[in-house]
Order: structure tokens, then sequence, then C-alpha cells
């Protein structure tokens, strides 16, 4: 492995974008206003999502969470709980945190997002 990173750096190993085929900073252009575009309207996006879960029945969202944990813990079929959750507007990433919070492991991966309240 090291000789292979020194051959890299002395260039007798060319690696694409590393030590050759490389394009200067103020020439890659490629795609960037089209990237930008799409984190700005992503942020529409969220911004709805964020709004319709704030507008949702929160004692009917944290029961339906609850009874969910409740079919993980005793290994129960988890489709008519999912089924349910999916019915009083819980996304797949809160059940599938459920889960996950259930089994002993954070229930977002990234600390990102926490459970719903």
């Amino acid at each position: 492995m090291e000789r292979q990173q020194k051959d890299v750096a002395k260039g007798d190993l060319p690696v694409v974008g590393v030590n050759c085929h490389q394009v200067p900073e103020e020439d890659d252009r490629l795609l960037k206003a089209i990237a930008e575009q799409k984190i700005e309207s992503f942020q529409e996006y969220v911004e709805k999502i964020w709004t319709w879960k704030a507008g949702r029945d929160k004692s009917a969202v944290r029961a339906a969470i609850d009874r969910y944990k409740t079919v993980v813990e005793n290994g129960e079929n988890l489709v008519p709980a999912t089924r349910d959750c999916l019915n009083h507007d819980l996304t797949f990433g809160e059940i599938k945190g459920a889960a996950r919070d259930v089994m002993g492991l954070p229930y977002d991966f990234y600390g990102m997002v926490s459970a719903p309240a």
C-alpha cells in the first residue's frame, strides 16, 4: 500500500483527478449551476416536509410509534404495525428509526434527525 502511494505521488501510477487529467478549480464549471439550482429547490421541498410534519396529530404519531416499538420488542409481524404507522402519517425514516432505537442503535446513524416528540 505504501509503495502504491509513493508511485501515485511520483506520477508512476496515474490516478485520474489526482496526478493526471486534473481540471483547474477556475475551469471546473461543469454542472455547477445545475447543482446549485437543485440544492435551492431541494430546500423548498424540505421546508414543505417540516410544515407537513408540524401539522400532524402529535398524540396519534406518538401512539403509533409506541405500538410499533412494542411489536419490534416482541418480535411480532411488523407489517400491520408499519401500516398503522403509515396511516398515522409517519415516514419510513421515522418508522425505521423507532426500530433502531428498540435494537439499541442510533435513531439516525448520521445524528441529523431526532425522533418525533
